[in-house]
């Protein structure tokens, strides 16, 4: 779930573990004080909590290049 401080914030609505791009990517419904890009925000899984930033929805082939090859 998403956290802000200890109050639940948001929900994930999916994630993995991209290994192209080594790290864990995921999608989450935010609510409008948390969804600016570029907004730092936490998620936390079974106890353990993780930062995570708010990014843009074309983050990784914004240009459509993948997409055409």
């Amino acid at each position: 779930m998403v956290v802000a401080g200890d109050a639940p914030a948001g929900r994930i609505t999916s994630a993995r573990r991209s290994a192209r791009l080594g790290c864990g990517i995921g999608l989450a419904w935010v609510p409008n004080g948390l969804s600016e890009l570029g907004s730092k925000i936490e998620i936390r899984d079974g106890g353990r909590t993780f930062a995570a930033k708010v990014v843009d929805p074309a983050f990784y082939d914004p240009e459509g290049q993948r997409l055409g090859a």
